[in-house]
């Protein structure tokens, strides 16, 4: 039989309080190119996105605005999903399209947050958004 890729490496992390991490199972593909197969649960997938919107909401000016390096983390976290969902033979179509819908949630989030920072600066650089003359308002009024 033969697949469309080999795989090359199967690794189980224990941490110090002897919790075992989900394994990942590495693959390469005929054309060589190596990726990472997901092999956690969509429960745990859809928890860790959760939880990453969350701290998103919570803490963007503080630890998400200024931090390239954080930001380019979950970019390359991002990719790396997104390569492993569609590089997967054996997913199916409803299983990539839940999969590239955790990375648009991300996508969005991170797109409102820098939005929201933005008008939340602009707003406090002059004081408030001018919402046109009041001549304009006794207009629309009258």
């Amino acid at each position: 039989i033969t697949t469309p890729f080999n795989t090359t490496t199967t690794t189980t992390t224990t941490t110090a309080a002897g919790a075992s991490s989900p394994k990942s199972t590495t693959y390469t593909s005929q054309s060589g190119f190596a990726y990472s197969r997901i092999e956690s649960q969509w429960e745990v997938q859809v928890k860790v996105i959760s939880f990453l919107q969350q701290w998103m909401r919570t803490y963007w000016e503080e630890d998400w605005d200024a931090n390239d390096e954080l930001l380019d983390v979950c970019e390359q976290f991002c990719g790396k999903i997104e390569t492993c969902y569609r590089s997967d033979a054996n997913m199916s179509e409803k299983g990539l399209k839940k999969g590239l819908k955790l990375i648009k949630m991300i996508n969005q989030t991170m797109d409102f947050q820098e939005a929201s920072l933005t008008q939340h600066k602009k707003k406090n650089a002059f004081g408030t958004y001018r919402q046109g003359s009041m001549r304009r308002k006794i207009e629309k009024v009258s």
